[in-house]
């Protein structure tokens, strides 16, 4: 691990951002008494705030390390995940959206059960929860967990997951969706905020883009790889990537939870325009 100088303005910075967090989530989810209101936040959400959320929980530890670290090791090939969703996404606000808020449920599996039945809840109950764990949380955390210790190397890793899902699990707990919501926002555009100011400063140490180019791995610039890649091959994006979105972004609780706090149909699907170039007249169509 490299060593960076931590000093008590560092320290300051960070404790009053977890501080501010947590006050905000409790604080806006107090009032969260009924089932509704705790999983939906009352079903008033627009379009501004769905957006951000659904950017939020994307642009995770597990984009800014894991992809980013991905992208430097084999190239742009990784970024066939983002563009694959932006098809997933295009149909599932035109064509699943509608079906989703028109009945009125609380969670996606009580969704199953009104459309197959209770067995169905169930199965998908626990392969949401099994999933959760060991895939979306899990890289979540590892991710996170590794970039605090580059500021906090004395502490365990173990140690720092931990504080993590505390600190995470607590305001979601007691705040419910809207908490969720409204703190994936303020991280949203502090994300955008840090990830466009280490581009540009990365961009300005690198002096050029043939630089940039010079620096990538041999073939880094090709996004479809012949059939026989280790990493990316071109029909595994058919086969693979692409039902992989659909998965996480029509079934997903991450990101269905969230749209089904929409105010109406318009407001959940203009939220997507944040992820796909498409105009809100279209969308409202």
């Amino acid at each position: 691990m490299p060593e960076f100088d931590v000093t008590t303005i560092d320290l300051a910075i960070v404790a009053a951002y977890i501080i501010g967090i947590l006050a905000i989530g409790i604080y806006v989810g107090r009032q969260q008494k009924e089932a509704g209101s705790y999983f939906l936040g009352g079903r008033g959400a627009i379009w501004p705030l769905i957006g951000l959320s659904l950017m939020s929980a994307n642009l995770s530890g597990t984009s800014y390390v894991g992809l980013a670290g991905s992208g430097y090791d084999d190239g742009i090939a990784v970024w066939n995940y983002e563009w694959a969703a932006t098809v997933v996404l295009i149909f599932f606000a035109l064509f699943i959206l509608p079906f989703y808020l028109r009945s009125k449920v609380d969670t996606m599996p009580q969704f199953l059960e009104k459309r197959f039945d209770r067995r169905t809840r169930y199965v998908f109950s626990g392969f949401s929860v099994i999933t959760a764990i060991f895939i979306d949380s899990a890289g979540a955390l590892f991710a996170g967990g590794l970039t605090l210790q580059l500021l906090f190397p004395d502490y365990s890793l173990w140690f720092l997951i931990a504080v993590i899902a505390f600190l995470g699990g607590s305001y979601v707990i007691f705040g419910g969706l809207r908490a969720v919501m409204i703190t994936d926002t303020i991280q949203a555009v502090l994300l955008l905020a840090v990830g466009t100011t280490i581009f540009v400063m990365l961009f300005i140490e690198m002096g050029s883009w043939e630089a940039v180019r010079n620096a990538a791995p041999e073939g880094g610039f090709t996004l479809f790889k012949p059939a026989d890649d280790d990493f990316m091959p071109a029909p595994g994006i058919l086969t693979g990537v692409l039902w992989l979105s659909v998965y996480y972004w029509i079934a997903n609780h991450v990101v269905v939870q969230k749209v089904l706090a929409a105010k109406d149909t318009n407001n959940g699907r203009w939220a997507f325009c944040w992820r796909v170039p498409c105009s809100c007249r279209s969308c409202s169509s």
